[in-house]
């Protein structure tokens, strides 16, 4: 009875095919090349999703492996080309930390790229609670930049990060210092503070290296006792040729001579950050869309691209 059925439905089958023309069989053939593209560029782009690649930073490493003491330490060893090994790198700080991390950064010699970036943040165990915690991961130095970021796709979360004496010219405490249109730089929810006494020309908290131009986010910062008052463009946060995109969110920046400033580009959007005991707490000519900030003294200082700062 099967094979009767079997005959039946392959008699119906030629039937219906002798009477396909040539322009339906056409169609068919291109619907089903179509289908079987789409249904491996599906798994292609599956299989193409970045691999984290996760060291750790701890001050004591004994039983650990991937394990370095230092920030510069890891960054040194795991400097390579992420786009071409579809990775991550990520520094995961974590564990008690009694003593300071007491060794610069520069972020330089890797190849990023928007989904194959460096990640460097802090595990819960190590992260501040919001105030400068000695008992927690921070990074100190006697020179500047205390970090120094030059490639395009980097993040910093969770830092605490302290410049510990005077100099003269420099790139501030965290230093944007990669030149990229293509590019996106984070920096979030760190503690950031100078010595209280100056640090000099270009020595903002954040700072933005001059001619550096890239794509900045920085949000959540706490950054205090940045008290240039000689210094020039000295800030808080301080962005020379910031890209467009670049915004400066949420920030509290005190006991500063200026807060937040940028060079008059009309492109750095600055919203919902506090100033307290800033001489000026804003300086230069911010994008259309800046507004929500407030000061404890007695006017803002800057100007914004069809007015702002009007809540």
């Amino acid at each position: 009875m099967y094979f009767k059925y079997a005959i039946i439905e392959i008699s119906m089958i030629r039937r219906i095919n002798a009477r396909l023309n040539k322009k339906h069989k056409v169609l068919i053939l291109f619907g089903f090349i179509l289908f079987s593209s789409g249904f491996l560029s599906y798994f292609k782009f599956k299989a193409q999703a970045a691999t984290e690649s996760v060291s750790i930073i701890r001050q004591d490493c004994a039983g650990y492996s991937s394990c370095y003491t230092s920030l510069s330490a890891w960054e040194a060893a795991q400097q390579k080309d992420l786009v071409a090994s579809n990775e991550i790198a990520t520094a995961r700080i974590e564990g008690n930390w009694t003593n300071p991390d007491t060794t610069s950064v520069t972020i330089d010699g890797w190849t990023t790229g928007p989904s194959n970036y460096i990640n460097i943040y802090t595990a819960t165990d190590a992260r501040h609670d919001g105030k400068w915690n000695t008992g927690k991961y921070r990074l100190e130095a006697s020179s500047g930049p205390v970090i120094n970021i030059k490639e395009e796709y980097t993040r910093i979360d969770g830092l605490q990060v302290f410049r510990n004496a005077n100099a003269g010219t420099d790139n501030g405490i965290i230093g944007l210092n990669a030149n990229n249109a293509n590019s996106d730089i984070r920096v979030s929810n760190n503690i950031i503070k100078g010595n209280g006494a100056g640090i000099g020309n270009y020595g903002s908290g954040i700072q933005g290296g001059y001619n550096m131009s890239a794509v900045f986010k920085i949000w959540n910062n706490v950054i205090y006792d940045i008290n240039a008052s000689a210094g020039y463009k000295t800030a808080g946060i301080y962005l020379n040729n910031a890209r467009s995109g670049s915004s400066i969110f949420n920030n509290t920046i005190a006991d500063s001579a200026m807060g937040i400033g940028e060079n008059n580009l009309n492109i750095v959007i600055a919203k919902n950050n506090l100033f307290a005991n800033v001489a000026t707490p804003a300086s230069g000519t911010f994008a259309a869309g800046t507004d929500y900030n407030i000061t404890t003294g007695a006017s803002m200082g800057y100007a914004v691209t069809g007015g702002g700062n009007t809540h």
